[in-house]
């Protein structure tokens, strides 16, 4: 059985997306040999920035940026996604819809990264990009938030 999800995905865009094949690099011919190019968590750099539409409480934005730190890497990687989420009401009015939208927000918008990466770099001379299964935390400490740019008066 499903039912609607209370916090919905509107749309997501790639802000960025760049990679580097080292074909010089010293691991290269090991590198040919493997399968995938499986990173460990520590080797993943994840940030996620977090605003509330002025006005709307029920609309949110996630900005997640991920970059591959893997030390001898051959394949250098930097990926940052724009998240568009809505809230409903009565979500909104549990006092931990922020943490809980920046932890399942933060976990779709990680996922469609994942994919991406591993489709894109599926045709390089790696073998495809593998991020590590993450658990995304929504402390409002480790959140933060995105600057605005002022309105013009």
């Amino acid at each position: 059985m499903i039912a609607p999800s209370s916090l919905r995905l509107e749309y997501y865009f790639v802000q960025e997306l760049s990679f580097s094949a080292l074909l010089d690099h010293a691991n290269c011919e090991e590198a040919t040999k493997s399968k995938f190019l499986n990173l460990e968590s520590n080797e993943v750099e994840v940030k996620s920035e977090f605003a509330e539409a002025e006005g709307n409480p029920l609309q949110h934005r996630i900005v997640m940026t991920i970059i591959g730190k893997k030390e001898n890497n051959p394949l250098p990687f930097k990926l940052c996604l724009h998240g568009y989420f809505s809230l409903s009401e009565e979500f909104a009015k549990n006092k931990n819809a922020r943490d809980i939208l920046c932890v399942n927000g933060g976990s779709i918008l990680y996922t469609a990264a994942r994919e991406l990466l591993l489709t894109i770099t599926s045709r390089g001379p790696f073998g495809p990009i593998f991020l590590p299964t993450v658990r995304l935390l929504g402390k409002n400490d480790d959140i933060k938030a995105i600057e605005e740019t002022p309105k013009k008066q």
